[in-house]
């Protein structure tokens, strides 16, 4: 899979005679491919916070029987159609996908005794790419390489995108929904973990990383409202 996606990004390079353009243009692919799985965890996240009530009306009956109410939670969530990991599975995947580019960059960065095909190429504000966009990260020439722009970038849009997509939960459904993801656990670690790997690796993976994120706050901002209308509709019909 890794060998595939490199040979993607290799043929969009040699199209558009740029890896940063051509990594623009491979995650815009990328996240059209991946689109429907974006759209399977917002409206299971949905689904989860629209039975909230009737979850907490299942704790007040059956809390003092944990067996009898994992059942009945359980009976729930097979009547609405709802997969308590369904939240989770997207995101999973998409962390798979994330390790495999990793990987696929890195081997274009190459090493010091034999630097890859990244090294030396720019974009815009940022002299080589295979280079942390900082200013404390200094070129062969000794030029400044970057201003720490697509780190904080990455940062700020990733947290958007997970306040956006993921309304934090409440205790109460932390605990009636155990084998689920913890949204504000995710709200805080996903922001971190975007601000620290694009500020200490390549300028390549980070313009990935945020071209991505944009991606999915337009995506999301556009088909929020028919996915509201539509889990309305499937909830209450359940």
């Amino acid at each position: 899979m890794t060998a595939a996606l490199a040979s993607i990004l290799e043929w969009i390079n040699g199209m558009v005679g740029s890896y940063a353009y051509a990594i623009i243009i491979f995650t815009i692919l990328i996240r059209t491919v991946l689109a429907p799985l974006d759209i399977m965890q917002r409206r299971s996240t949905q689904k989860m916070n629209a039975i909230q009530p009737k979850l907490k009306e299942l704790e007040k009956k059956y809390g003092k029987d944990k067996q009898k109410l994992q059942q009945k939670q359980m009976e729930l969530y097979q009547k609405e159609k709802i997969n308590p990991l369904g939240g989770c599975l997207p995101a999973i995947v998409q962390m798979v996908l994330l390790f495999m580019l990793f990987a696929v960059i890195r081997q274009l960065v190459g090493t010091p005794d034999n630097p890859g095909a990244l090294v030396g190429q720019s974009f815009l504000w940022i002299k080589d790419i295979s280079l942390p966009d900082a200013f404390w990260v200094t070129t062969k020439t000794g030029e400044i390489n970057g201003y720490f722009i697509l780190p904080a970038l990455s940062g700020i849009t990733q947290y958007l995108y997970m306040k956006l997509s993921m309304p934090p939960q409440t205790s109460s459904a932390q605990q009636q929904n155990p084998m689920g993801c913890s949204q504000e656990t995710m709200n805080i670690f996903f922001p971190l973990f975007s601000l620290y790997i694009t500020s200490t690796y390549a300028s390549a993976f980070a313009l990935y990383w945020v071209v991505s994120n944009i991606f999915q706050v337009v995506e999301f901002l556009i088909i929020k409202p028919k996915d509201t209308s539509l889990v309305q509709e499937s909830v209450k019909e359940g």
